[in-house]
């Protein structure tokens, strides 16, 4: 994904709130958040594909969501999405973009975000498949959040970031697996 320097779409990057502590332009650095994993339902697989393929549905299993909503207006199915600000110490953020949905019916859901519209660059995708009676659903998704961060602070806030962003990753796909039952 490319990475940005600046505010995307009339929003500027997320950036650390100090006290009388300024950030330029060039303290926006990448802080990439990757994340992959995998599980089993009961459903069979156009269930599974149902959940996952309805947008809104799928989003509303995603802990800490402010909104998902559609964007008229645009090609293609395009959704909005915004979670709750992030409050670290001094160092709020808060993950916002709009993102292209593209659906390969009973297989896979991807989605991409759309350049210059919104403050993360993001990458995602479900792919399905029969296992047994059930359904092996996989999950990934690549994340760049563009972030004002003091030098000294900057390791530290990555490694934070990271494991901040993909808890709620995390218990998504638990919230998934809960709602198309035990495999």
């Amino acid at each position: 994904m490319p990475a940005r320097g600046g505010g995307l779409g009339g929003v500027p990057p997320v950036s650390w709130k100090g006290e009388g502590l300024v950030l330029a332009e060039s303290d926006t650095v990448p802080v990439p958040v990757d994340y992959a994993g995998g599980i089993l339902v009961g459903a069979p697989i156009e269930e599974a594909y149902g959940l996952v393929s309805d947008c809104p549905r799928s989003a509303s299993h995603f802990p800490g969501l402010e909104s998902f909503t559609r964007v008229e207006g645009r090609r293609g199915e395009v959704y909005e999405w915004v979670n709750e600000e992030s409050r670290l110490g001094a160092f709020h953020f808060r993950v916002r973009y709009q993102a292209r949905f593209h659906k390969k019916r009973p297989r896979e859901v991807a989605w991409e975000s759309v350049p210059g519209q919104g403050s993360v660059d993001v990458r995602g995708r479900w792919t399905l498949a029969r296992e047994g009676e059930g359904t092996r659903l996989d999950f990934s998704m690549e994340v760049v959040l563009h972030l004002r961060i003091p030098r000294l602070a900057r390791g530290v806030a990555r490694r934070v970031i990271r494991a901040r962003m993909q808890a709620p990753m995390r218990e998504y796909l638990e919230n998934i697996r809960a709602a198309l039952g035990p495999a």
